[in-house]
């Protein structure tokens, strides 16, 4: 049985692995070993403008972020150092997004 149970996030530029190159990352959903050998990769930080108006940003812990990267990807952080920053940016958003929001079985 396949499992399907992942998310695929296209790099911009492959990574280069032992064995060849990477161009999609897999991600699985994160354990909660990721949460206790990582910490809370971000948290919502909420922001008035001139207006008046709130919203929450996203602040991330680049450090835990790029360890559950590794765990849900299943590459060596050492690898994902080497991604384009406009990928590690865009990827942040991905697992942040799919922490709270991870896809059903099957699809």
């Amino acid at each position: 049985m396949t499992d399907t149970n992942f998310i695929e996030f296209a790099l911009s530029e492959p990574l280069k692995t032992h064995d060849g190159e990477v161009s999609v990352l897999k991600l699985k959903p994160p354990r909660a070993r990721s949460f206790i050998k990582h910490e809370v990769p971000f948290k919502l930080v909420p922001r008035t403008d001139a207006d008046g108006d709130v919203s929450n940003d996203l602040e991330f812990n680049a450090k835990a972020m790029m360890g559950f990267a590794a765990d849900m990807s299943g590459l060596d952080d050492i690898i994902l150092q080497n991604m384009h920053g406009f990928d590690t940016w865009k990827l942040f958003h991905v697992i942040a997004g799919y922490i709270g929001n991870p896809p059903k079985r099957g699809g």
